[in-house]
């Protein structure tokens, strides 16, 4: 058991798990191993990776009982998000950008900015749409066990430069000259 609860075969912590091994007689003696080497029950195992706790039980009339194996994993780690494109402090002039990279560590699901992110043998490519200025591009990623990892890039958009070339003010009888720029951040 596990804080009380027995430990389902199969289980993904994410977190450190503390094993009780405890039979339903009281004075039984347990033989314990856990990956194959001797286990005190209530030891609590942290390390990341995949862990068999098996054991078995003798009666005070001799009888052992048949093993009893359990299988769980420990990941408190979370998956890896790499954006290879674009460029960390990119400037660009479009609308719209191919935001590009991986995700390692085994994930089950991924967004781009709160959006369903599509992975393809770890791998995405997604186009998003760019406000004129500063962006922050974020891409996260979840495992089984929860743990998440997040990438992100920061994108600006240049507007370009906006301006009069040429102007008559009509009914004035004035002609503008000069040409001001404005320049979008």
């Amino acid at each position: 058991t596990e804080n009380g609860s027995a430990i389902v075969s199969g289980t993904r912590y994410s977190r450190a798990v503390t094993v009780d091994v405890i039979s339903n007689e009281a004075d039984a003696v347990i033989a314990a191993t856990h990956n194959g080497q001797p286990f005190t029950s209530g030891t609590t195992i942290g390390d990341n990776g995949s862990h068999t706790i098996s054991a078995t039980a003798r009666d005070t009339f001799g009888h052992t009982s048949p093993a009893k194996e359990i299988t769980f994993t420990i990941d408190r780690e979370g998956p890896v998000v790499t954006i290879t494109d674009p460029q960390n402090g990119a400037t660009v002039s479009t609308e719209r950008i191919h935001v590009r990279g991986t995700v390692t560590g085994d994930p089950v699901s991924a967004t781009i900015d709160g959006a369903p992110l599509p992975l393809s043998a770890s791998a995405f490519d997604a186009e998003v749409a760019l406000e004129i200025g500063f962006n922050e591009i974020t891409v996260i990623a979840l495992d089984a066990a929860g743990n998440s990892g997040v990438g992100r890039v920061e994108v600006t958009r240049g507007g370009g430069t906006l301006g009069i070339r040429d102007a008559v003010v009509e009914g004035v009888g004035a002609e503008v000259q000069a040409v001001y720029p404005i320049t979008r951040g």
